[in-house]
């Protein structure tokens, strides 16, 4: 299992004959290897200040989320279950109750913890700052310094 994320340089990333995972659509700067049983990928991103989220979900499944991009990937057989292109910069994952929970600086989506499809994306009102689960209730908490129930907020 991908224990961590292994960095290389351009040089590298752009002679590796091997699948590209996720890539900044505008300047990639940073270029990583996830290497499973001999699988590998390779992806590259943006940000010079903030490190990929590498995430086990499952046995076989992981999630990364970097810059604007987000993923889950299986390793075995390799597959890309799902890749979104954010609308803003990537914050967190969490996965609870069967549901993977994954939010940008202003969405969040609900996936399906077992199909990995997208179920719902809620757009926020101000800049994500932290998900509460709280009696039932999943309340987002924004940088305006406003809660918000998620039931509440708009469905796109």
């Amino acid at each position: 299992m991908p224990q961590k994320i292994s960095y290389i340089t351009k040089e590298e990333y752009c002679d590796l004959p091997i699948p590209i995972l996720l890539e900044s659509e505008f300047a990639n700067r940073r270029f990583g290897l996830i290497n499973n049983n001999g699988v590998s990928l390779k992806f590259a991103w943006q940000s010079d200040l903030i490190e990929p989220d590498l995430l086990k979900i499952s046995e076989d499944h992981y999630l990364i989320g970097i810059d604007q991009n987000f993923a889950i990937l299986k390793f075995s057989p390799l597959m890309i279950e799902l890749k979104i292109a954010l609308l803003s910069n990537y914050v967190s994952s969490e996965v609870k109750e069967n549901k993977i929970y994954v939010s940008s600086e202003l969405e969040v989506f609900i996936l399906s913890g077992q199909s990995y499809q997208i179920e719902k994306r809620y757009l926020l009102p101000d800049v994500f700052e932290h998900l509460n689960f709280s009696n039932g209730e999943i309340m987002i908490e924004c940088l305006d310094g406003n809660s918000y129930k998620l039931s509440d907020l708009q469905i796109s």
